[in-house]
């Protein structure tokens, strides 16, 4: 009888063990599958931040192609004297100048996830770097940016120097 029991007390381990090892590949499974819908839904919230940045930028091409008011905003924004812009024209060119930041940003953002290449990512830097400083009034307005937020200066630093500007 004592060697039944011991049989039994015996096999009990033997169920035990393997059930641990059964959970134990379970919840193995359940944080993989996790770690993989945590990866899907990255990728996801990295396509629309892509796809958001693209009208954005389509938005204001349009704005600067069909809007007068913005598109004369943009021609004054390119002689030298800040103080020909009117306050709206001030307006329409921060936030030219505020989208172009974000392309630099966003470009960037795309890069480091490996969405977007070293040489694309150069190019779009050079796109913004270039965008920016091409206006008399733009890089004016953009200084001035600069002295006021310190985040902006250090960007457009790193920018230019990623750039070789």
């Amino acid at each position: 009888m004592k060697e039944k029991l011991q049989e039994y007390a015996l096999i009990a381990e033997i169920v035990s063990a393997a059930a641990v090892v059964a959970g134990l590949i379970f919840v193995g499974l359940e944080v993989r599958q996790g770690a993989e819908e945590t990866a899907a839904n990255t990728q996801a919230i990295v396509i629309s931040n892509v796809q958001a940045l693209a009208e954005r930028t389509q938005q204001m091409t349009l704005q600067l192609a069909s809007n007068e008011v913005y598109a004369q905003a943009f021609i004054n924004a390119q002689k030298d004297d800040i103080s020909s812009l009117t306050p709206l024209e001030r307006v329409h060119v921060t936030g030219f100048i505020v989208t172009m930041l974000k392309v630099g940003e966003e470009s960037f953002i795309q890069y480091q996830s490996g969405y977007l290449s070293e040489e694309l990512l150069n190019t779009r830097l050079a796109l913004v770097v270039n965008t920016i400083q091409g206006g008399g009034v733009s890089m004016q307005m953009f200084n001035s940016m600069k002295e006021g937020e310190n985040f902006i200066a250090e960007y457009m630093d790193e920018l230019v120097s990623r750039v070789g500007f």
